[in-house]
C-alpha cells in the first residue's frame, strides 16, 4: 500500500515512500458507524512504544467525528 497514498502531494506532511495507516483504512472502510479508533505500537521485544496519529489522520478523523485513543 506503499504507493497508494500520495501524503506529500495532498498534505505536504510526511514522507515520500510513507504508506497507508490503518487509521485511514479504517476510516475510509467504515466512516460514520465508528466512533473511537484505539491505536498502539509494539516494539519487537514487545514493550508498548511511543506513537501518535498523524496530522492527516487526526484531520480525517476530526471530519467524521471519530475519537482517535493512544495506549502507551
Amino acid at each position: 500500500s506503499h504507493s497508494k497514498w500520495q501524503v506529500l502531494s495532498k498534505t505536504s506532511v510526511g514522507r515520500s515512500g510513507t504508506a497507508e495507516h490503518c487509521e485511514r483504512k479504517l476510516i475510509r472502510q467504515f466512516k460514520n458507524r465508528i466512533h473511537t479508533i484505539v491505536i498502539c505500537r509494539i516494539g519487537r521485544s514487545g514493550e508498548l512504544r511511543p506513537i501518535d496519529p498523524c496530522k492527516t489522520c487526526s484531520k480525517i478523523a476530526l471530519k467524521y467525528g471519530i475519537t482517535i485513543k493512544t495506549i502507551s
